[in-house]
This record gives C-alpha cells, sequence and structure tokens, in this order.
C-alpha cells in the first residue's frame, strides 16, 4: 500500500517529531510562563511578608523609641512632682528669696539636665526665672504669660514643647503643694515650670542609645506615624511635639537601615530568577527542582516567619546555597531579635532599678539633712533671743538629724562591701549561745521600758560554730530591734537557738502585726519595709534586712521571714557549723587570692561602735 497522494516519504517523520517538538516546546513555553506566573506569586507573597515582617520592626522601633524618650523625661518629670511638693518651696512662693531661688533654682536644676525654670505665684503671675546655662533666649518665656496661664487652669501638671531660636525646648509643669499634701487636694500656692532643649549633643546622645538618625524636622507637614520600604530596607519612625494649645510645634524623626531585610529581599529575588530559568531547560528539571530546591525550602521559610519559629529552619541553614543563605538570614534576624528584646528588657530594667534606687537614697538623705538644715537656721535665727535650753534642743536635734545622716552612709557602706565581695570577715569559734546572750542583754533594758516580755530559749550543749562573731551579733541585733518596734505594749519577742543537722538555726519572734502576705521575701530588698509600716513611727531606712541576708549568705547560711500560726512574725536564720569554704583556706591561698585580686586583701576588722549603734537603730 502506497503513501497517501501529496505526502513526501522523505519528510513524514520530520512533521511528526516537528509536531512532538512544537508541543514540547508550548508545554514547555506554557509551564515556564505557569512557573513564572506562580513565581511572580510567591515573590509578591514573600514581598508582602517581607513588608510585613519590616513593619512590625518600625513598630518595635517606634515602642522602643517612646520608651527611650519616657525614661529621658522620668527625670525632670520626677524633679517637678519631688520639687513642687515641698515646704520650703510654698514659703519661697510667698518670701521671693533670691538666695533660696540661687541655690535651689539656678545652682540646682541642672542636676537635673533642665536649662530654664520659672516660678508663678497663686495667680499664675511670674515670680522669677531661673537660667543657669545664660542661653539669651531661655531669659523670658517663650510664650506669652496668658497662653501659659490658660494652660496651667486647664492642666497645671503637664507636659508639652515650644519652638525657640535656641531649638526646640521641652517643658514641664506641676503645681506647688505642702508637703504633706500627697493628693494635691489644696489649693495651689504657685506654678512650677522647667524646660529642657534639644540641643545637637542630647539629639546625637538619643541618636546612639536608639541605634539610628534622629533629627528635629518642622511641624508642617509631619506625618505621625511609621513608614517602611522594603525594597531599601528603610524604616522611619515620627513622633510629634505637642505645643501649649496642643498643636504639635515640630516633631522627631527617627529613620533606620534594616541591611538583613533588604539583603533578604533581594536574595528572594535572585531565587525566583534562578527558578524560572531552571523551568526553560526541562519540564522535568523544573519540576524536579522547584520541588526540591526551592519551594519547600521558601515554603519553609514562608512558615518560620510567619509562625516566627527559626526551629523549622533546621534543615535549610545547612543548605550552600542562595536559600541557605535566606535561611541562615531569618533565622539570624530572629536571633537578633531575641537578642534586641532581652537587651532592650535588660536596659529598661537596669534604668528602672536605678530610678528607684536614687529616688528612695535621695529621699532619704534630704530627711536628715532638711532637719540639720531647719535647726541651724533656728539656731541662728534665735541665737541672740533664745534661752540655752531652747538652744541645747536645736544642737540635740541637729545631732539626731546627724546621727540618722551618718548611719544611713554607714549602712550605706556596709551594704555595698558586702555586695561587691569586699567586706572582710574575721571567722574564729563562736558560740551562739554567747552570741544570743549579747544580743539579749543589749535590749532588755529597752524591753522594760517598752513593757515587752523577752524570752530565750537556748538548746543546751551546742558546739561551737566557725564564724565571724561581731557580724551575728549586728545580724541578730537588727532581727531584735526589728521584732520590738513591731511588738506592742505588754508584747512578748522569743530568742530560739537550737541545732538542725549541720546548721544552727536562730529565730526572733515578736507578737505584732505580722507580715502581709506575699512581702515575706520582698522586705529583704534594699530600701523596703512591709506595705503596712509607716516609716515616720517605725523609723529604720530599710536596709537592716538587705544587710542581714548579705551576712548570713557570707557565711554560706540562709534567712527568711515567715507568719506565725499565731500571730506576729518570725524571722529566721541558719549557719552551718563548719563554717564557710573561705574560712578554711590556706595561707598560700589567700595570698595567692590576694594577688590575683588587688585591693580585697584587707585584714579583718572588728564592728564599730557606730556599726553596733547603727545595728540596733535600723
Amino acid at each position: 500500500m502506497g503513501m497517501p497522494r501529496g505526502l513526501d516519504p522523505r519528510f513524514a517523520g520530520t512533521s511528526q517529531f516537528s509536531k512532538i517538538q512544537t508541543r514540547v516546546g508550548l508545554v514547555l513555553v506554557a509551564t515556564t510562563l505557569m512557573l513564572a506566573v506562580v513565581m511572580y506569586a510567591m515573590q509578591h507573597s514573600q514581598s508582602r511578608q517581607m513588608e510585613a515582617m519590616l513593619r512590625e520592626r518600625a513598630l518595635e522601633s517606634q515602642r522602643v523609641l517612646g520608651r527611650i524618650l519616657e525614661l529621658r523625661a522620668s527625670g525632670a518629670r520626677n524633679h517637678a512632682d519631688d520639687y513642687t511638693r515641698w515646704d520650703e518651696f510654698v514659703e519661697f512662693v510667698h518670701t521671693r528669696d533670691p538666695e533660696w531661688a540661687q541655690i535651689n533654682l539656678t545652682g540646682g536644676i541642672p542636676t537635673f539636665g533642665l536649662d530654664v525654670a520659672w516660678v508663678l505665684d497663686a495667680r499664675r503671675q511670674l515670680v522669677v526665672g531661673a537660667n543657669p546655662s545664660a542661653v539669651p533666649v531661655l531669659s523670658r518665656l517663650p510664650f506669652t504669660e496668658q497662653s501659659l496661664a490658660r494652660r496651667l487652669a486647664r492642666e497645671p501638671i503637664g507636659h508639652f514643647f515650644a519652638s525657640t531660636q535656641a531649638g526646640v525646648l521641652e517643658i514641664w509643669t506641676s503645681s506647688i503643694q505642702p508637703s504633706e499634701d500627697f493628693k494635691r487636694s489644696t489649693p495651689p500656692a504657685g506654678y512650677y515650670v522647667v524646660g529642657r532643649l534639644w540641643t545637637p549633643e542630647r539629639i546625637t546622645e538619643l541618636a546612639s542609645v536608639s541605634a539610628g538618625d534622629v533629627r528635629i524636622v518642622p511641624a508642617s507637614g509631619l506625618p505621625a506615624g511609621v513608614e517602611s520600604r522594603a525594597e531599601t530596607g528603610r524604616i522611619e519612625v515620627r513622633v510629634p511635639f505637642p505645643g501649649i494649645n496642643g498643636r504639635p510645634v515640630a516633631g522627631l524623626e527617627f529613620s533606620a537601615t534594616f541591611v538583613e531585610g533588604r539583603r533578604i529581599n533581594r536574595v528572594l529575588k535572585q531565587s525566583s530568577m534562578l527558578a524560572v530559568l531552571g523551568a526553560v531547560l526541562s519540564l522535568v528539571l523544573v519540576w524536579w527542582a522547584v520541588t526540591r530546591w526551592v519551594a519547600r525550602p521558601l515554603a519553609a521559610i514562608t512558615r518560620a516567619m510567619r509562625e516566627e519559629d527559626a526551629t523549622q529552619l533546621t534543615r535549610e541553614v545547612h543548605r550552600h546555597d542562595e536559600l541557605g543563605e535566606v535561611a541562615r538570614l531569618v533565622a539570624q534576624f530572629f536571633a537578633q531579635r531575641d537578642r534586641l528584646i532581652e537587651a532592650r528588657k535588660v536596659a529598661e530594667d537596669a534604668a528602672m532599678a536605678k530610678s528607684h534606687f536614687l529616688a528612695n537614697i535621695s529621699h532619704e538623705l534630704r530627711t536628715p539633712m532638711h532637719g540639720i538644715l531647719s535647726f541651724s537656721r533656728f539656731g541662728m535665727r534665735d541665737a541672740e533671743l533664745a534661752t540655752r535650753s531652747e538652744l541645747h534642743e536645736n544642737f540635740l536635734q541637729i545631732n539626731q538629724c546627724g546621727e540618722s545622716l551618718l548611719t544611713l552612709l554607714n549602712a550605706l557602706l556596709d551594704l555595698s562591701k558586702l555586695e561587691a565581695g569586699r567586706m572582710s570577715f574575721a571567722f574564729s569559734d563562736v558560740s551562739m549561745a554567747q552570741v544570743v546572750d549579747v544580743a539579749a542583754d543589749e535590749f532588755r533594758s529597752l524591753f522594760h521600758e517598752q513593757m515587752i516580755e523577752l524570752r530565750v530559749h537556748e538548746e543546751p550543749d551546742l558546739p561551737p560554730v566557725v564564724a565571724d562573731r561581731m557580724r551575728l551579733i549586728q545580724v541578730l541585733r537588727n532581727l531584735v530591734s526589728n521584732a520590738a518596734k513591731f511588738t506592742p505594749a505588754v508584747g512578748v519577742v522569743v530568742i530560739r537557738l537550737e541545732s538542725a543537722g549541720d546548721v544552727q538555726r536562730v529565730s526572733v519572734e515578736d507578737s505584732g502585726r505580722g507580715i502581709p502576705a506575699g512581702e515575706e521575701e520582698l522586705i529583704f530588698n534594699k530600701f523596703v519595709q512591709a506595705s503596712h509600716t509607716n516609716p515616720r513611727t517605725s523609723g529604720g531606712t530599710g536596709l537592716g534586712l538587705a544587710i542581714c541576708r548579705e551576712i548570713v549568705e557570707a557565711h554560706e547560711g540562709r534567712i527568711w521571714a515567715e507568719n506565725r500560726l499565731e500571730g506576729g512574725a518570725r524571722v529566721v536564720f541558719e549557719v552551718p557549723v563548719a563554717g564557710p569554704a573561705s574560712a578554711h583556706e590556706s595561707d598560700a591561698d589567700r595570698e595567692s587570692d590576694a594577688a590575683s585580686k588587688p585591693g580585697l586583701n584587707a585584714k579583718p576588722i572588728a564592728t564599730s561602735n557606730m556599726n553596733q549603734r547603727w545595728g540596733r537603730a535600723a
């Protein structure tokens, strides 16, 4: 049978091959186009995810910047709040003593990083201004007295900004009230206005802390919020500065470049192009490459980025290609973000602890110093007319305030030495029964005056312990003194000494109100007392128990507090009979430690009389 008419047998096979080749080409082209579309969709999805991630980074930067600004403003805000609740400030508004203003305003506000201060009377009329930095534009108010009066009438305690020729001035206001008016319910005696310039130095400092570029921009056309660009990895945060009338007078612009985001975006594009080019070579190769080398890693990276879980990239980070680099960059991003979050938390905790410590120590130091200055002022004023008994009373009050101030300083010195490991101890064989007897004998007369019964229960025939005798007496003095403060008249204080295996235990029990629930551990912190304690009546600095814990832990013992079922509190401490390991070091070991730690080889010293007196009063 012959060939069909019109068909050249020489080209029959070629025509069929051409059709198949054309079909395969069309399939490859269609597959390539389809894959191109798919890869474009994947790339678009990745870009959107990258934008979302960058947006989250921008929001995180906004929160961090806001926290930094809040921390920078806390010192000035606390200064304005603390200064305006002061009887001397109320008196100054009426007397307008220039010497007081020079000391406490012109000479005082630079300590808190402030550049200018103004004081207004109750009618919101300017009384005095302080400009210690001598900036000419700060010699007068940056707004009218009428606008300031309206603002103070509406909001006496406030925070706003003003634009000056020297730059943006950040301002805090507060009403001046008596010291006892904690709720500010009485009519204000006046108003206190303080300000701090946003100088280039302070802006540079803020930029170094926030790890980005910071600049002050005009208020016109300032859109508040955040902005991010995935292509460049750049984020911008804008914070408006409200003026006295609430409208922005300027703004703060923060910008930073997220290098990892830009690199991830670039690598994603490269991987997409490689996948598309691979599809042109072969449908099978495209399918295999996309499935094995592109789709799966990208899915893992996408899932890891969406779920914020870098552990899903365990296999991908070991790859030696672009997707492996993307996986490693994503893993590095999550690790860096976790470190940044942890660093931010540590910085916030440190700043909070510093602010809390400074607030407490300034309050504790100012109270006796205020007494010294007040009674010395009384003595100078009445020196010629006062009787000897009145002068003696003034001197007595000054002496008591000085004793309190010295007590606090000694306590702080002891605590700092203990925390730094620089406090030396004289370890020897010590009878705990003698330690208990010494402390009990010192307080018997005081307990008799306060009509408190003191009971001592000692387990007989206890072996000596290796300890520092004077430091243990100091601990017991503090515990017995605290028990006396919280035990009412006709109450009972019990000291118990007993053996508990390889340790000896001393407990001090009182019959007072006990410790509020949840504060048993908190009272051992510095400057902390029980919430029901009134510092004015109970006295103390809140350092006694903190020092007790440091001393007991230096003996490798432990100390704790608990409430008694029958009422009152119990504070217990234990010390090992064998003493701490440091008490058994050889002379060669001590010399070696002393040579490796210069400045820490102080000789053991006995507790001074002042520390003994402090131990009874803390």
